[in-house]
């Protein structure tokens, strides 16, 4: 769309500290020498690695890494816009960019980052705050995120705009479903086994689901902390046999997993330390794939599923009966889940296809540029 982006990203081991995708210029860090030993950044994410000692030890090593590179990229290139993803640490260093060379600054809030600060760093909120009512523009990722924002850190909500991410619908595509010879029906859930993923109650309704549709398969994608816990439930339930733990799976094996499965379930709660959804991404990706979706009324999971939605269904969080009573909807009518399908889709193309959402950059960014020239 005319703009050249530069990324700047941390470094991990078999990656190219330069790079060119699509056109996109990735500029990494090296935090760790040697390489190898990185384990701060990448899957499952900094909000979980960061809980382990060793990955404690190496967060200032990240931060003037990533801050000398940050710098290097602004002295070398003509940059007229910083777009800060995550206010820590990205849009604490963006600072720099704004003090030191004028440059606009737009920081992007995720949810997660500011329920880090929330429960582990609240003594600096006003720190945080006064960065981001300082930066150009601010944006989050779901009404909730921006919510969260304005209560914690006392930013005006009037500062704070929605720009929710976005799916690939090319390569989430639908494949609506061939008949199986066994016309089982599979529910597909995905995500890293914690707490707010809220697993337990799905597991919890699906065992329910089976009194009435014993052939009926559940498939959970990822692993976590929590994944031995689930296991344990699973056997205790005795439906060992119907429920499949899938961990270690790539972009490329998730999409199957889309493609074979008939229903999709996001059953997020609020955890013990208040976190929850920040959007529900997985949710877009199922709806791309033309499968109806459950979700649960909690973070931003509402700016996906809608109250009336046509496409999916919002179900109280915790609630084991109500989620199964929504699965059984489609077991039970199945031919609600092609019908479901082809209309959530049809929301990812219209609101959330990263065409749509580029868009949508493309003019923050011009207005961005005229509002401080």
């Amino acid at each position: 769309m005319g703009i050249n982006v530069h990324v700047v990203a941390p470094h991990a081991p078999g990656l190219q500290k330069d790079d060119i995708l699509d056109g996109v210029f990735i500029h990494r860090f090296q935090y760790i020498y040697p390489a190898k030993y990185q384990s701060l950044a990448y899957a499952p994410g900094i909000p979980e690695n960061i809980k382990k000692l060793k990955n404690k030890l190496q967060i200032i090593p990240f931060l003037v890494a990533m801050f000398l590179k940050f710098r290097q990229i602004l002295k070398k290139y003509p940059i007229d816009i910083v777009n800060a993803h995550w206010l820590v640490p990205s849009g604490v260093l963006s600072f720099y960019a704004e003090r030191v060379y004028g440059i606009p600054v737009i920081v992007k809030l995720y949810g997660a980052d500011l329920h880090l600060i929330k429960s582990k760093m609240p003594f600096l909120g006003k720190i945080f705050a006064g960065i981001l009512n300082n930066s150009t523009k601010i944006i989050s990722n779901s009404s909730y995120t921006k919510k969260l924002a304005s209560a914690f850190l006392n930013i005006s909500s009037n500062k704070i705009n929605v720009l929710h991410d976005g799916v690939d619908v090319i390569r989430y595509f639908p494949r609506y479903k061939e008949k199986r010879q066994d016309q089982t029906k599979i529910i597909l859930s995905c995500g890293r086994m914690v707490e707010r993923k809220g697993f337990h109650y799905l597991i919890k309704a699906f065992y329910m689901v089976t009194k009435k549709h014993p052939s009926a398969r559940l498939i959970l994608v990822g692993d976590g902390p929590e994944r031995p816990t689930l296991e344990t439930e699973v056997r205790r339930l005795q439906i060992e046999k119907r429920v499949v733990f899938a961990r270690n799976v790539s972009d490329a094996e998730l999409f199957q997993y889309y493609k074979m499965s008939d229903i999709f379930v996001l059953p997020a709660i609020i955890d013990a330390n208040g976190d929850t959804e920040g959007l529900g991404l997985v949710l877009l990706e199922a709806m791309a794939s033309g499968i109806p979706v459950i979700g649960s009324d909690v973070g931003g999971i509402p700016d996906i599923i809608s109250e009336n939605a046509d496409y999916g269904f919002l179900v109280p969080p915790a609630n084991a009966e109500i989620l199964a009573a929504k699965i059984l909807f489609f077991l039970d009518n199945p031919e609600k889940i092609s019908d479901f399908g082809k209309k959530g889709r049809k929301v990812v193309e219209n609101l959330f296809s990263w065409q749509q959402i580029a868009r949508k950059y493309v003019v923050l960014f011009k207005s961005t540029l005229e509002d401080t020239h």
